[in-house]
């Protein structure tokens, strides 16, 4: 535990206690431009990354008219399906969730419909 201790003092740089509890907070705090920039370079230099990172974002295509034609041979020859049996969650994501909104859509315009009657 103490080795993890002195492990964070070396990598963690606390901020100072400069302002304490039982001081009025009725006082308006004045910082100049300094103290900001002081303050930014103590928290960057908590920070540190040796190497550039990169995150990597694969753009997953599945339209709207995809969903409809999945939905729509899904309930070929039925009326209702538990959402198990429309979806097994193995699918990419961006299916399962095209495919969520494209029956939100279709049940808000079933609903605005039913509204307007």
């Amino acid at each position: 535990m103490n080795k993890l201790k002195e492990e964070n003092r070396l990598q963690f740089v606390k901020a100072p206690h400069l302002f304490e509890d039982d001081e009025d907070d009725t006082d308006t705090l004045e910082l100049s431009l300094h103290d900001l920039l002081e303050a930014y370079n103590k928290v960057k230099s908590r920070v540190s990354i040796t190497e550039e990172s990169y995150v990597v974002v694969q753009r997953e295509v599945y339209t709207k008219e995809e969903a409809v034609i999945f939905i729509a041979s899904k309930f070929k020859d039925r009326k209702s399906l538990k959402m198990t049996e429309l979806l097994t969650f193995d699918e990419p994501r961006s299916k399962v969730v095209q495919v969520f909104i494209t029956i939100l859509v279709y049940q808000s315009k079933s609903l605005s419909y039913y509204a307007h009657r």
